[in-house]
């Protein structure tokens, strides 16, 4: 296989690794996470190894400056209980241990052709409408979406956002 940087500009987003001339790529769609981190499995120290130190802004989400993205990543907080800090962000609503990924937002520094995406865009409500011009978002409903602009006809994607859903927190019921 020939490996040009175009390929590899568009695969390095995807979590695919490159390692002395051989391809190695995770096992995880696009749609299951980014860059190895998935909603309720992956834990901070995880994301810290990966993305480096985080700052945290005023309402506790983790701010990451990686090479090919902005990532903001919202932790849990101590199970079953309010975060007395920021009760209305509902870090405490899972039984899932302390830091560990409940919400991600992907901001790509370089946008990619949704075109070259592994990802079929008929499972997503396509959504142009809005007060800006030339943006697009698709929202699904297995708890990512993605969004981006519309240049010459063709959509980019610079934009994935990772939400956990109504029905996840059923996975991980707190105790009555």
């Amino acid at each position: 296989m020939q490996i040009t940087l175009s390929l590899l500009r568009n695969l390095l987003p995807l979590g695919v690794l490159v390692l002395v001339g051989t391809v190695t790529v995770l096992p995880q769609s696009l749609e299951e996470g980014w860059n190895g981190i998935t909603l309720l499995k992956t834990t901070k120290p995880t994301v810290d190894q990966r993305l480096g130190m985080p700052e945290i802004d005023d309402n506790g989400y983790n701010n990451y400056k990686a090479e090919m993205a902005f990532v903001q990543i919202n932790y849990s907080s101590l199970p079953c209980a309010v975060d007395l800090k920021h009760p209305g962000i509902k870090r405490g609503e899972y039984n899932l241990p302390v830091g560990t990924v409940l919400d991600m937002w992907v901001k790509l520094k370089h946008p990619i052709a949704l075109s070259e995406l592994k990802i079929d865009p008929k499972k997503y409500s396509r959504d142009t409408g809005g007060d800006v011009l030339n943006v697009v978002y698709y929202w699904g409903s297995k708890g990512f979406s993605m969004g981006g602009i519309i240049e010459n006809g063709k959509e980019y994607i610079s934009s994935l956002i990772y939400r956990a859903r109504a029905e996840d927190k059923k996975s991980f019921p707190c105790p009555k």
